[in-house]
């Protein structure tokens, strides 16, 4: 998904119009309504997609991921267990399933997912944020800043985002250098940095004004602003 948020809602919107009986359309448009903070309209989308094709599984694990931005993070659980039943093996479903489990502060049954995603996929920027921020939030303070120390290594070969850092700052209550992170992940245009505004793990950032003017790049607001939309 484009950082245009806006603009890809008024290209989704159009396409679901023309197709509404085209489940990709439907899970793509609800997915940009879920970014938006339109959850109800957004997990319609996803269950008339699912209506017409129950197997599709971008739209299964897009419905998990909306329901934990609702704060329904039980029900964000079960939805991703059920996609792995399906595929045991699907990555975006482990390396997801985590921010739930996360929410709920079941941070032994992220690791063990994490961990599993990792024997599968091998070390991942994601995985090891998302371990990174358990391990700080754990008060862990010398193993999460390990995890930093890996992540930069890591970026001595490949693709690292600034987003996948800010997890980990998060978890360490390091709120300014999670923004500065989140700041080059809007430079390194990133995908995933329009969940800063919308994932509950980024919460305390809501009152940091470097954090506000980072949201209003990406035209949004936080969860409590977007509530009215």
């Amino acid at each position: 998904m484009a950082l245009d948020v806006r603009g890809c809602e008024a290209h989704y919107r159009t396409a679901a119009e023309l197709g509404p009986r085209h489940s990709l359309a439907l899970y793509q448009y609800g997915s940009v309504l879920g970014v938006i903070g339109q959850h109800d309209r957004a997990l319609a989308c996803f269950n008339r997609a699912l209506d017409i094709e129950p197997l599709l599984l971008p739209a299964v694990t897009w419905r998990a991921m909306v329901l934990h931005l609702a704060r329904r993070h039980d029900d964000s659980v079960r939805q991703y267990r059920q996609a792995l039943e399906v595929a045991p093996d699907l990555f975006r479903a482990l390396v997801e399933l985590p921010f739930p489990l996360i929410a709920l502060r079941r941070w032994a049954e992220a690791l063990e997912t994490l961990e599993h995603g990792e024997s599968l996929y091998g070390e991942h920027p994601r995985i090891s944020g998302l371990r990174g921020h358990i391990l700080g939030s754990r008060g862990e303070r010398t193993a999460a800043l390990a995890v930093l120390s890996r992540l930069a290594g890591i970026e001595d070969s490949g693709f690292v985002s600034g987003f996948d850092r800010a997890l980990v700052w998060v978890g360490l209550s390091e709120f300014g250098r999670a923004v500065a992170e989140l700041e080059r992940s809007y430079e390194q245009q990133y995908s995933w940095t329009l969940f800063a505004g919308i994932l509950p793990l980024f919460d305390p950032l809501h009152g940091n004004s470097r954090y506000q003017t980072l949201m209003r790049k990406l035209h949004l607001g936080t969860a409590e602003g977007r509530s009215a939309v």
